[in-house]
C-alpha cells in the first residue's frame, strides 16, 4: 500500500481590491490588501512542511480576468517554490481567471501543469520512484462565463490508481454565487472520480463522502460575507481511497462577527467594559492573527432607551480603532482588532406577560404577534405587507438591520428571517408605545 498527501486550495483571489478601504489607517489598510499573498505563502509552507506530493488549485488563482503583474509574478514564484520541493501543481482555472485574460509570458516549472479550456485532460501523477499514484483530471475557463455542465465530460479510463477531478463549479445551484460550469452532485457521485476538488464557494464544504466531493472555500476572507477560519484542505490517501482530510487555516487577516451581551451591565461604563474585554479575548485567542470586527451589542437591559438615545457604540468604536491604528502604524505585525461596523440588538426590560393580558391597544398588538408567529401562512402574510417603500424607510431599514434579503423588497420567505423580522417590528413598536406611556 501507498500512502500521500494532496493539498486542495481554490478561490486564492491573488490581489484583490478591498473595496472600501480608503478611509483606514495605513496599517491596517496594508494588512488587509496584502493579505492575499500572505495567505499563498502560508499555503506554500504548509505545502512543503506537510510533505504533499500534490497540490491543486480549483480556480480562481487571481481576482481578475486582467491579472495584475504583481499577483502574477507572486503566484508564480510560489508555484516554482512547490516545484523545487519536489511538489506537483495542477491549476484550473475559473471565471474570475479566464485563460482569455492577460497573461505574462511564463514557462511553468517540471510537474506543474494548467488545464485547458473547454475539455478535460487527464494527468498521472507519480512518486519518487516512479510508481503511479493517481491522475489528475482538470479543465479551466476559455472565457468569464462557461455555463456548459463540463463535469459531464470527464471520464475515467482506470481505476487502478486515484481520480481526482478539478473544476470551477457551481453543484446543485447554490444560490449565493454565479451558476458557472453547473452540476449536479448526483452526477458528480456517479462520475467514477474519487475525490472531486472544486472551486467557486467561497464556504467550506464536503458535499459527499466516498467518493468526496470537496469545496475548501477560499484561502482568505475578503469581507464580511466571509467570515471565519479560510484555508485547505490536506488530504491523505492510501492508494486510491481517501483515509483523512485536514483543514488548514492559511488567512492572514480574519473576518469576523462578535457578539457583545450586555445583559450583566447596569451602567453605560460597564458596557464599555463588557465590550473590551469581548474584543481584548478575541485577540488572545487569535494566536497574533489581525481580526476585522463586526461588533453586535444585544441582550435584555434596563440600558436599551439610554442606549438607543446616546451615541455610546460611535463613540467607543472610535476611541478603540483610533487605539488599534496607533498600534498598527508603530509595529506592522501588530494584531489589530479593528472595529468595521457596529449594530445595537439590545430590547428593554419590558414585562410582556403584564402587558399582553391587558385590555389595551398594547396588548392587542402584543397578541396579535403572538398569533402571527405560531402559523407559517400568517408570517408569510406578514412578509407581503412590508412593501418595498416601507423598507426604503428608515424604520424599515432598522427593523432589517442585520437581515440579508435577496434584492430591494422582494418577499422573504425564510421563516427564522420572518420571525425575526417579526420581532424586531414588535420590540420597536412596543418601545414606542410603552416609552409614551410612561410620559403620561
Amino acid at each position: 500500500m501507498t500512502g500521500w498527501r494532496m493539498l486542495h486550495a481554490a478561490d486564492l483571489h491573488l490581489d484583490s481590491p478591498f473595496g472600501g478601504l480608503a478611509g483606514l489607517p495605513n496599517g491596517v489598510r496594508d494588512a488587509i490588501r496584502g493579505s492575499t499573498f500572505r495567505a499563498l505563502d502560508n499555503l506554500t509552507a504548509l505545502a512543503i512542511r506537510e510533505r504533499v506530493r500534490l497540490v491543486v488549485l480549483a480556480g480562481d488563482v487571481y481576482d481578475l480576468e486582467d491579472r495584475s503583474i504583481r499577483a502574477q509574478l507572486k503566484f508564480h514564484d510560489a508555484v516554482e517554490r512547490l516545484a523545487e520541493a519536489g511538489i506537483a501543481v495542477c491549476i484550473a482555472h475559473g471565471n474570475h481567471d479566464p485563460l482569455s485574460g492577460r497573461r505574462l509570458p511564463w514557462v511553468p516549472p517540471r510537474g506543474v501543469h494548467v488545464f485547458a479550456a473547454d475539455e478535460p485532460e487527464t494527468v498521472p501523477l507519480h512518486d519518487a520512484k516512479g510508481r503511479l499514484l493517481a491522475y489528475v483530471h482538470g479543465v479551466s475557463y476559455g472565457n468569464a462565463v462557461v455555463t456548459e455542465n463540463l463535469a459531464a465530460k470527464f471520464r475515467v479510463h482506470d481505476r487502478t490508481a486515484a481520480n481526482i477531478g478539478v473544476l470551477h463549479a457551481n453543484v446543485d445551484g447554490a444560490s449565493d454565487h454565479g451558476n458557472y460550469a453547473p452540476a449536479a452532485r448526483s452526477q458528480l457521485i456517479a462520475s467514477g472520480i474519487d475525490y472531486w476538488a472544486l472551486g467557486h464557494i467561497h464556504a467550506r464544504q464536503v458535499l459527499n463522502e466516498s467518493p468526496h466531493i470537496v469545496y475548501p472555500g477560499n484561502t482568505q476572507g475578503r469581507s464580511m460575507k466571509e467570515t471565519g477560519a479560510k484555508g485547505c484542505y490536506v488530504v491523505e490517501f492510501e492508494d486510491a481511497r481517501v483515509l483523512d482530510m485536514t483543514f488548514h487555516e492559511t488567512d492572514a487577516v480574519r473576518w469576523t462577527t462578535l457578539e457583545v451581551s450586555v445583559e450583566e451591565a447596569r451602567t453605560l461604563l460597564d458596557v464599555q467594559e463588557l465590550v473590551h474585554r469581548k474584543l481584548d479575548g478575541l485577540r488572545a485567542a487569535a494566536g497574533g492573527k489581525p481580526h476585522v470586527v463586526r461588533l453586535v451589542v444585544r441582550g435584555r437591559t434596563g440600558l436599551h432607551r439610554e442606549l438607543k438615545r446616546t451615541s455610546m457604540l460611535d463613540e467607543l468604536a472610535a476611541e478603540w480603532n483610533e487605539t488599534e491604528s496607533e498600534a498598527a502604524e508603530r509595529d506592522p505585525g501588530y494584531p489589530f482588532v479593528w472595529i468595521e461596523s457596529h449594530r445595537l440588538e439590545t430590547r428593554g426590560l419590558i414585562d410582556r406577560a403584564e402587558w399582553i393580558g391587558q385590555d389595551s391597544f398594547i396588548g392587542d398588538m402584543l397578541r396579535i404577534a403572538a398569533e402571527i408567529r405560531k402559523r407559517d401562512d400568517r408570517l408569510s402574510a406578514f412578509a407581503d405587507e412590508v412593501t418595498e417603500e416601507l423598507l426604503r424607510t428608515r424604520v424599515g431599514r432598522h427593523l432589517l438591520s442585520g437581515q440579508p434579503l435577496s434584492g430591494g423588497g422582494r418577499a422573504l420567505t425564510d421563516r427564522d428571517q420572518l420571525a425575526e423580522l417579526l420581532a424586531r417590528a414588535e420590540d420597536w413598536l412596543l418601545d414606542m408605545l410603552v416609552e409614551g406611556e410612561d410620559r403620561r
